[in-house]
This record gives C-alpha cells, sequence and structure tokens, in this order.
C-alpha cells in the first residue's frame, strides 16, 4: 500500500507538471513563478523516483528471502538439532532431524527415511543417516530404512537424521533438501535460522509430535502387575526363531525374567521387564537394550520379535 500511495503522488506531481507548463506565460512574474514550481516539481520527482526504486529493491530482496516449505507433495514439518547427541568420532557434529509429510495428489510411490541430502549454503552436502533408537518417541512418524508406500490422496509422516558440523548450522546460512522418491522436494528451501535446538530427542518428540510422543511414552511406563504376568506367561518357557540383519537368531524365556538369545557368531543372556507397550530385554554383559513391541488381539498375543532386533527400523 505505501509503494503505491507514492506512485500515486509521483502521477499527480507530473500532471501539475505538465499543467502548470500549458499556462499563459505572458506576465514576468507568473513566468518566474511556474520556473521555480517546474524545477521543485522535478525535484521532488526524482526524490520520490528514488524511493521508489530503493522499496522495490527491497521487496524483491524480501522475496528471494522468503522460505518454501511445501509443494503439493510434501511439507517440512520441523527440523531439529538435539543438543545432548554426542559423537564418539567427532565432538564437532550435531544429530539434525528433518521432520516432513509425504503426500500424493496424483500417483503413488515410496518412500523410505535414508536417502535425503542436505546441501548448506550450496556448497557441503550430507546424506540421511539411521541412528538406532533416536527415534522411538516420535510415534506418528515412519523411520526405517525400508519402503513404505505413499498413495494417492494419503500422506505418511517422515523422519530423517543427519550428522552435520557445527560450523556449517550456524545462523544466516541456506537449506536445500533433495529426495528423489518424492516430486518437487527440491522446491524446498529452508535456512539454518529455521532450526530449532533442544536438549534431547523426548523434547523434540513432544514438540514437533505431541501425540505420538504421548503413545509411546505411556507404551514405556511399566506394565500393572496383572498385565505383566499376563505376559509372562506367554513368554516364559517359549522360544522364538527369526532371521534379521542377514543373522539368524533364537530367543528363549524362562522364569521368572531371563533370556537366552543365540546367534551364529555368539551366545548371551540377560533379563527382561514388561511395559506397557514393551518387552525391555537388557544383555547382562553389555548392558544392550532392546524393545520387542508386543500386543493382546483378544487373547491372542502378538510378539514383534524382529522389529526388536532390526536395526534398520527403529
Amino acid at each position: 500500500m505505501k509503494l503505491f500511495g507514492r506512485v500515486s503522488i509521483v502521477i499527480m506531481l507530473m500532471l501539475s507538471f505538465l499543467l502548470t507548463s500549458c499556462g499563459n506565460n505572458s506576465v514576468d512574474n507568473v513566468e518566474e513563478n511556474i520556473s521555480s514550481e517546474n524545477e521543485e516539481s522535478k525535484e521532488v520527482i526524482s526524490d520520490v523516483a528514488d524511493d521508489l526504486l530503493t522499496e522495490s529493491d527491497i521487496i524483491s530482496e524480501s522475496v528471494e528471502d522468503i522460505n518454501t516449505t511445501k509443494t503439493e507433495y510434501v511439507s517440512i514439518d520441523g527440523i531439529y538439532i538435539d543438543d545432548s547427541y554426542e559423537n564418539e568420532d567427532n565432538k564437532n557434529v550435531k544429530l539434525v532431524y528433518l521432520f516432513y509429510t509425504a503426500t500424493s495428489p496424483d500417483e503413488n510411490y515410496k518412500v523410505d527415511s535414508k536417502s535425503a541430502t542436505i546441501t548448506i549454503n550450496e556448497s557441503n552436502t550430507y546424506d540421511s543417516t539411521h541412528i538406532p533408537s533416536s527415534c522411538k518417541y516420535m510415534g506418528s512418524y515412519y523411520y526405517s530404512d525400508y519402503l513404505t508406500d505413499v498413495y494417492v490422496g494419503d500422506q505418511v509422516k517422515v523422519v530423517e537424521t543427519f550428522i552435520i558440523p557445527k560450523g556449517d548450522l550456524e545462523a544466516g546460512r541456506t537449506i536445500k533438501i533433495e529426495k528423489s522418491q518424492i516430486p518437487t522436494m527440491s522446491d524446498i528451501s529452508l535456512k539454518t535460522d529455521d532450526i530449532i535446538v533442544m536438549g534431547n530427542d523426548k523434547k523434540i518428540a513432544k514438540d514437533v509430535d505431541p501425540i505420538g510422543y504421548k503413545k509411546e511414552k505411556k507404551a514405556h511406563e511399566d506394565a500393572d502387575e496383572e498385565t505383566a504376568s499376563k505376559v509372562k506367561s506367554e513368554l516364559n518357557g517359549y522360544r522364538w526363531d527369526f532371521y534379521v540383519n542377514s543373522t539368524s537368531y533364537r530367543i528363549e524365556f524362562v522364569s521368572p525374567n531371563k533370556y537366552y538369545l543365540t546367534t551364529s557368531l555368539a551366545s548371551t543372556e540377560g533379563t527382561y521387564s514388561v511395559k506397557k507397550g514393551y518387552v525391555i530385554i537388557k544383555n547382562s554383559s553389555t548392558g544392550a537394550i532392546n524393545e520387542i513391541p508386543y500386543s493382546f488381539d483378544g487373547d491372542t498375543f502378538n510378539l514383534d520379535i524382529t522389529d526388536g532386533f532390526d536395526v534398520s527400523n527403529h
């Protein structure tokens, strides 16, 4: 509105200039006044024109600075840094989470959470990488190396993780995202100023995915005595044979809460505890933890044993 107002002033001054120029020049003092007014009008027009050019440049720059966070195929839900993350090999890198919703207006396609790239300042490019257990509280978001379908009219929430040097995450830098699986992903543009820094993965989950966080938080709480007893009766005295991570496994549960795990590489043992949605097993020697989802469909007990050990799927 401000720009249009200045254009109106210029037009009025130009009309005034033309009308004055066409006036009666027979009287000397009128001629002097007209000349003086014309010079003043020229100066005002010149000043306003300069201001218009300056404002036009500012508007042009502002348009270029606007982020693109949504296309017909994808919408960015947030980009975060987990400030608690520590890398044993390099202290100068950060764990970056990219959350987005993939949609499809006209064609089916498949998507995973490992094939995106982030380019900072059109210079350094980083591939997404799978960090086991980093997204376990983001229950609404897909985090897997395996492909899942995005059907027409449907949507899939996806999270991808990146390891990026702190220096490339300083304010004022541009972010471009590429992912060949999703049409128009390359049209997305962000800035490092858009990144939200939070204390840990739980805080990130609570901020970007409050419903999923609440669900997963509840699933990780201790089961009541009745449920725990019911689950143990389905575990103790039974064994499961399965194949995952290119390895054959056999796990056997025994009373009161022990397990024995055998693979082609080694044999280990430990204890387990029952949560509201998971059976948590803990290796007695290393302290390593696996979370095995379970559920009851009526009286039928379902134990997703492969998911608990699949390093590419959680």
